[in-house]
């Protein structure tokens, strides 16, 4: 366009001066047009109903089609029926007496007590983690090596007596095995969509790896109700198949706690109820984080029918777009690791937290949120 209008106006590039027609039709062409534009897209947007709260809005929603729908945002979620704003801690413990609060106050802590309050509950041991192994490059469906998994595992040890998996196929049939050979519990998962060939590969594959004794916990499925991949009742099928195979080995289906509550013949069919709960992907302040997760579980401990309940996932991203109240930052991922894992010690109550490391492929559908959840990050480096 630039040359175009250089030829327009007989610029001659090997003359020392431009006539004076020339140097005018310049400046036109690059101060009065650009002025001109700009005065009639002012003009033409006078009208438009947009103000700086409508502009975060639209904003917000871009934002959340660009990062697709994580699991948290529903209108059935806890933050949506209670609000805590404005409420002091001493509020909090006078209105919800089962609300269990942290021994340290951490509204009013330095951070260098907050950081003080994660090194003792890290250095406690995590029960346990969501083990990510995807490297830099890898996406969901790639094969993963041995190599990459005794790498990865090896870092863990000593930080969490579990590690849950989500697949049982492309390498991840493997990693069973190599964590219960370096001393960790096993969470294995299937994983379940709308391929219905794939689910049976799965299948088979959770099925032979029960008949050779490493799986501890087997989950059959994640998440799949909520993206609506499968009918409930393929699922309960898949899940009554597996337990016909597990024996003494208990069997459920991992699910956004809500979708627990709204479908109770998972309390039927399954041995023990695995919720994923996010105060983050609900907008919650990190200051009543810790009382929503509490929420979450006991909402779901109404309808559970006295089964015993395991929180499959909950995190806190380090960095990533601010939800509502909820803002991700190394401060606030330290804090809520921190009373999230006294709670579930004191309480007896199973927490994996996620995730294990940092995962690039993620950005595509959580945003910079989704690439953040890791206590380690992508090359194996711990972030606190």
């Amino acid at each position: 366009m630039t040359g175009l209008i250089l030829w327009y106006i007989d610029f001659n590039s090997g003359a020392a001066t431009q006539t004076y027609e020339t140097m005018f039709e310049l400046r036109m062409f690059f101060s009065a047009v650009p002025v001109i534009g700009t005065l009639f897209a002012l003009w033409a947007m006078w009208d438009y109903d947009v103000n700086e709260e409508k502009s975060h809005e639209i904003r917000a929603q871009l934002e959340k089609k660009k990062a697709g729908i994580p699991s948290g945002y529903s209108s059935n979620s806890v933050i949506v029926s209670t609000n805590l704003k404005g409420l002091t801690m001493d509020d909090l413990k006078s209105k919800f007496p089962n609300y269990y609060a942290s021994n340290i106050d951490y509204n009013a802590a330095s951070n260098d007590a907050k950081v003080s309050g994660f090194k003792t509950q890290f250095e406690k041991g995590l029960h346990g983690i969501c083990f990510s192994v995807y490297d830099e490059f890898q996406n969901p469906g790639d094969t993963i090596t041995r190599e990459q998994i005794v790498k990865r595992l090896e870092v863990l040890k000593g930080h969490t007596q579990w590690i849950r998996t989500f697949s049982c196929t492309n390498g991840h049939e493997l990693i069973p095995q190599l964590a219960k050979d370096m001393g960790f519990k096993t969470m294995v998962g299937a994983w379940i969509s709308n391929d219905i060939e794939n689910n049976e590969n799965e299948l088979s594959s959770l099925k032979t790896l029960l008949s050779k004794g490493v799986v501890d916990m087997a989950s059959v499925g994640n998440e799949v109700l909520f993206r609506n991949d499968i009918s409930a009742d393929v699922l309960y099928d898949y899940i009554v198949q597996i337990k016909k195979v597990a024996g003494n080995i208990p069997v459920g289906y991992v699910d956004v706690y809500y979708e627990v509550i709204k479908h109770p013949k998972l309390s039927e069919v399954s041995d023990i109820l695995m919720i994923n709960c996010y105060p983050y992907w609900e907008g919650a302040d990190i200051q009543f984080a810790c009382f929503y997760i509490q929420e979450m579980y006991h909402k779901v401990a109404q309808i559970s029918g006295s089964k015993k309940i395991v929180i499959t996932e909950t995190g806190w991203p380090s960095k990533g777009q601010t939800i509502k109240d909820a803002v991700p930052s190394d401060v606030n991922v330290m804090r809520y690791v921190a009373e999230i894992s006294e709670w579930g010690s004191s309480k007896n109550i199973d927490i994996f937290y996620f995730s294990s490391f940092d995962e690039s492929w993620k950005i595509h559908s959580e945003g910079w949120a989704g690439t953040s959840w890791g206590l380690w990050d992508k090359n194996e480096e711990f972030k606190y």
